[in-house]
C-alpha cells in the first residue's frame, strides 16, 4: 500500500538509525524517480565515502512505480518521503519542489542538493563542499560548473563559429555602438551544490524555477541578499564525484530524451559506467544499505 504524500516511510529501525546522527552539519537531499541502479550507486557511494562532517540523507520519491521504490524502502539509514501523486511529466518542477520540501525537513545547517545520477568516487567529497561553503561568511552557495573536460578541437571550432561574437567584434572595429558582452557569471550547477539553510528559511527562498534552472534560481536569490558563490574547480570536483548527465533516461524507457542521438549517447555512457570496477563493487555491496 502506498503511503500518503509526504509521509515518512522508514521503519522504526531506519528512523532511529537515520535520526541518531547528533545534530548533522549537512542535510543531503536527493529527488528520485525510477532511478534503477543509479539510486543504488548514489546512496551506496555516499554511505561508503562520507565520514565527516556529520550528515543525514533525505530521499524524496516522485511517484516511482518500479522496484527502485521497494529498494529505497529497504535502506535503513535514509529518511524517505514518498509523493505518489507526482509523475515524470511534472519534471523539472517536482525536482525543485522536492528540494523545497527537503529544506523544510532538514536538520543540518547546510543543505546539499544532489541528483540521483551523481555518485561519490572517494572519501572527502562532502568535506570539499563544506570547506568551500565555509570559506567566508559571505559565501551562501558552493559547487561546480559542468563536470566535463572540453575537447580542445571542439572548443576551437565553437569559438571559430561564434558568429555573434564576430559581429560584435566587427561593430567595435568600425566604431559603431555594440552591446556589452553578456554576463556569463558561473553559478553552482544543481547536479550537486551546497547552500546555507538559514538564509533560505529566513527569506523564504525557493528552488522552483522562475525562468532559471533550480540551481541558478537559488543562486540569484542568495545573491539578492548579499551572498556570493564559491566555485569549486571542475578538475578538482571530478576527482571526487561523477555525474551521468540525463542518467535516468538511460535506465528507464518511460522518459527517453527527445533526440535519438542524445539517447544513444546516454545509453553508451551508462554501459561504460556500469562496467567500471568501482561501480560494480558498489552495486554488489548490499551491506552499504544497512
Amino acid at each position: 500500500m502506498s503511503s500518503p504524500p509526504g509521509t515518512l516511510t522508514c521503519s522504526p529501525v531506519t528512523c532511529s538509525t537515520a535520526l541518531a546522527r547528533s545534530r548533522p552539519v549537512v542535510t543531503i537531499c536527493i529527488p528520485h524517480w525510477q532511478g534503477g541502479p543509479l539510486i543504488k550507486l548514489c546512496l551506496r557511494s555516499v554511505r561508503r565515502f562520507t565520514d565527516a562532517p556529520p550528515f543525514e540523507v533525505i530521499v524524496i520519491d516522485n511517484g516511482s512505480k518500479d522496484a527502485s521504490l521497494d529498494y529505497l524502502r529497504s535502506v535503513r539509514w535514509i529518511r524517505l518521503f514518498e509523493r505518489p501523486e507526482e509523475t515524470h511529466a511534472n519534471w523539472p518542477l517536482n525536482i525543485a519542489s522536492a528540494w523545497d520540501m527537503g529544506v523544510r525537513e532538514a536538520k543540518g545547517k547546510h543543505f546539499l542538493i544532489m541528483h540521483a545520477d551523481v555518485f561519490a568516487r572517494r572519501a572527502g567529497w562532502l568535506r570539499l563542499f563544506v570547506d568551500a561553503l565555509e570559506k567566508d561568511d559571505r559565501v551562501g552557495a558552493a559547487g561546480g560548473w559542468k563536470l566535463e573536460t572540453p575537447d580542445p578541437l571542439y572548443a576551437a571550432l565553437k569559438r571559430a563559429t561564434d558568429f555573434k561574437a564576430l559581429r560584435l567584434w566587427v561593430l567595435r572595429k568600425l566604431g559603431r555602438p555594440a552591446p556589452p558582452p553578456p554576463n556569463r557569471e558561473l553559478y553552482p550547477r544543481d547536479y550537486c551544490a551546497i547552500y546555507r539553510v538559514a538564509p533560505i528559511r529566513e527569506h523564504g527562498f525557493s528552488f522552483v524555477q522562475r525562468g532559471h534552472t533550480p540551481g541558478q534560481e537559488m543562486f540569484e536569490q542568495m545573491r539578492s541578499v548579499g551572498y556570493v558563490a564559491e566555485m569549486i574547480p571542475v578538475p578538482e570536483l571530478m576527482r571526487f564525484i561523477h555525474h551521468v548527465a540525463h542518467g535516468t533516461a538511460g535506465v528507464t524507457a518511460e522518459a527517453p530524451l527527445g533526440h535519438g542521438r542524445s539517447q544513444r549517447k546516454v545509453a553508451r555512457r551508462m554501459d561504460e559506467l556500469l562496467a567500471e570496477p568501482l561501480v560494480r563493487e558498489l552495486l554488489a555491496d548490499e551491506s552499504l544499505d544497512k
